[in-house]
């Protein structure tokens, strides 16, 4: 009979804890209508069952609110009261929905896992894991992981690892994974990559990489990957790699590798290579590849090699442009166009003011030449060296010797 009644006992305290008025409390925190347990407990240590605000040792309660401190296992049955629980647990936190302001440790939920400010540890919840304004450790969701601001350590969610601050560590997700302000680290998921501020380590998405800021290491996105700033490092996409500011390193592109200002390194573009302002190092691009100031290096192009022929906006920026043109290896199939060609420059049409060098072309028209140009037509202005091809034009030289087949100079 005595086993019967605690039985019957400790049960009517965890059913009808939230509903029946108590006068026990613990240090530092109020006595509120409803609060009713069972201490098993000499001060604050040992076994508590029902609502006990602060603890050291097990404790297990129906469902949480204004929590103070536990120190050991909380072990809760139901969801927690909706106007919040506040505290700290420390050790290790369990039931359908455990929830504090604070936990610290493991924490186990078979729905979800609740830190109103904040997770430091391991925690993992059937659905989601939570950490209100910071985690720290590992944090997992069958659906999602959050943080509310900054993560520290790896963050796993089905659908999505979301951290609202800067990331530092890895997330991982099925879905999409979100660093509101940037992070060092990596991001990998499934649909997208989004980071809102500079990133630092990896970046990859199955869709798209993106990153509201400076980009500094390897991003890979199925269609796109996007730096809003200057993206140092490899990158490489389905359709575009794109750089805001600047692309540096190496870049490949099923399409195109587009920077709104300089591109240094090796970029690959399947359709075209774009640089706002400078092109310097190896640069490929299936149908054109376009340089707002100049190219100096290797490009090549199946189709068009354009450099220099932006407008004035160029010369209106912090640093002017300087050289405009081609300068080095420049070899595009259908043409090469800008001020100046200066190294060897081959095209089935090659037209630019100054050619100096070496060029090769179907018809080859400038202002001025200087050095050996080999074109079926060579149409000068102003030569100063040697033509060879069909028709051979030099304006500077005298009306006998203007046109000439084969061979024209001008020392």
């Amino acid at each position: 009979m005595i086993r019967a009644h605690t039985l019957s006992f400790v049960t009517a305290l965890l059913l009808a804890g939230p509903l029946a008025p108590t006068g026990i409390a613990a240090q530092d925190v109020d006595p509120r209508p409803g609060d009713r347990g069972l201490r098993l407990m000499v001060g604050d240590v040992g076994v508590a069952i029902g609502h006990v605000p602060r603890v050291t040792g097990l404790r297990v309660n129906w469902s949480d609110r204004h929590l103070d401190s536990v120190t050991g296992l909380n072990l809760t049955l139901w969801r927690a009261d909706p106007d919040g629980v506040g505290g700290r647990v420390r050790g290790f936190s369990a039931g359908l929905a455990p929830q504090a302001g604070r936990l610290e440790g493991l924490g186990l939920g078979l729905g979800v896992v609740v830190g109103e400010e904040s997770l430091w540890g391991v925690h993992a919840g059937g659905l989601a894991a939570i950490g209100g304004d910071a985690v720290r450790g590992i944090q997992g969701g069958g659906v999602a992981a959050i943080s509310g601001g900054d993560l520290l350590g790896l963050q796993v969610g089905g659908l999505g690892a979301i951290a609202g601050g800067t990331t530092r560590g890895l997330q991982l997700s099925l879905g999409g994974s979100i660093a509101g302000e940037g992070g060092v680290g990596g991001q990998l998921a499934g649909l997208g990559a989004v980071a809102g501020g500079e990133v630092r380590g990896l970046q990859a998405g199955g869709l798209a990489a993106i990153a509201g800021g400076h980009v500094q290491g390897v991003q890979l996105g199925g269609l796109a990957t996007i730096g809003d700033g200057t993206v140092k490092g490899f990158q490489a996409a389905g359709l575009a790699v794109i750089g805001s500011t600047a692309l540096q390193g190496v870049q490949v592109a099923g399409l195109a590798t587009v920077s709104g200002g300089d591109v240094r390194g090796v970029q690959v573009g399947g359709l075209a290579g774009v640089a706002g302002r400078h092109m310097m190092g190896l640069q490929a691009g299936g149908a054109a590849l376009v340089a707002g100031c100049s190219m100096r290096g290797v490009q090549l192009s199946l189709g068009s090699v354009e450099a220099g022929r932006g407008d004035d906006r160029f010369e209106l920026a912090d640093e002017p442009c300087g050289f405009r043109g081609v300068a080095g290896v420049t070899a595009g199939g259908y043409r090469v166009v800008g001020p100046s060609a200066r190294g060897v420059t081959a095209g089935g049409w090659v037209e630019v003011n100054e050619l100096r060098g070496v060029s090769a072309a179907g018809l080859q028209r400038s202002g001025d030449q200087i050095g050996l140009s080999v074109a079926l037509v060579n149409w000068t202005d102003h030569l100063r060296g040697v033509q060879l091809g069909l028709v051979n034009r030099a304006a500077n030289n005298p009306s006998p010797f203007r046109i000439l087949p084969l061979v024209n100079l001008n020392f």
